[in-house]
């Protein structure tokens, strides 16, 4: 091999070698806080996710503290509940396992920094209470691989979830510390109902809309003033006639009332 060669080829392998280290995935769940007897939403947020065509991970929590309840909120296209390991045995020692394949043959892009699924538990630990809750290989080993097929190395996060003490809940409103959000006018709704809630300073927060089943199905993110604000909801906010659950989330704060929809 003449010496031009020789130097093209060590700049090949070379940046094979750059390009592998720089391809990591990052899979990391966030840190949150939720009462004690309410639900803990766990996002999964993804780094370096770039023409990836499979995926599989396993995640960890301590099952003194949470329970798992089900999975929403799938930004990852093709990505589905029945690609979820959710064995009850499994379940029972903290662990649930994830298969994703992908259905584009250059393979999938998602931002950085962006939610892949959000898992959701119920949160039976008391007052107090933590668990990390992180990406491992038991029960399945996490592994990626691109539209080339070559592994992409993983790089597991860590998250927590902090459990508070349980709701201060009475006929008109919900409470914790100075925030308040108050029970949906009228509830139940046919047309459209009144959202309310007080902060005790401006800052951003969120309204957000559950199903039974946890799906998200509308949320509202904005920048709202200090004291009561207040967001309508309209029919066409929501797929059906049904129950669902209102959640005010601002900083560490989850406060939830009871919607029902009428028909």
């Amino acid at each position: 091999m003449n010496p031009l060669k020789k130097l093209l080829t060590l700049f090949f392998y070379i940046s094979v070698a750059v390009g592998s280290m720089s391809a990591q995935l990052y899979l990391t769940p966030d840190t949150s806080f939720a009462h004690a007897g309410d639900k803990a939403q766990v996002n999964i947020r993804v780094k370096n996710f770039n023409k990836l065509t499979g995926l599989q991970f396993s995640l960890n929590w301590n099952p003194a503290v949470l329970k798992y309840d089900t999975v929403s909120n799938f930004n990852l296209p093709g990505l589905s509940a029945d690609m979820i390991g959710a064995d009850p045995d499994t379940l029972a020692s903290g662990k649930i396992a994830l298969l994703w394949t992908s259905f584009q043959p250059l393979g999938n892009i998602m931002a950085d920094g962006s939610t892949m699924l959000t898992f959701i538990f119920d949160v039976v630990g008391s007052k107090g209470d933590s668990t990390s809750v992180f990406v491992s290989d038991s029960p399945v080993f996490a592994e990626a691989y691109d539209s080339v097929g070559n592994e992409v190395p993983v790089i597991k996060g860590i998250g927590y979830v902090y459990v508070k003490p349980p709701l201060y809940v009475n006929e008109k409103y919900s409470e914790q510390g100075k925030y308040r959000l108050y029970n949906p006018d009228p509830n139940p709704f046919l047309q459209n109902t009144k959202i309310s809630w007080v902060m005790p300073q401006s800052g951003n927060a969120s309204i957000i809309v559950t199903d039974l089943n946890g799906n998200q199905v509308y949320q509202k993110y904005a920048r709202y003033y200090q004291g009561k604000n207040q967001l309508i909801l309209n029919r066409k906010d929501f797929p059906a006639a049904g129950t669902y659950f209102v959640t005010l989330k601002s900083d560490n704060i989850l406060l939830t009332r009871k919607l029902i929809r009428g028909n």
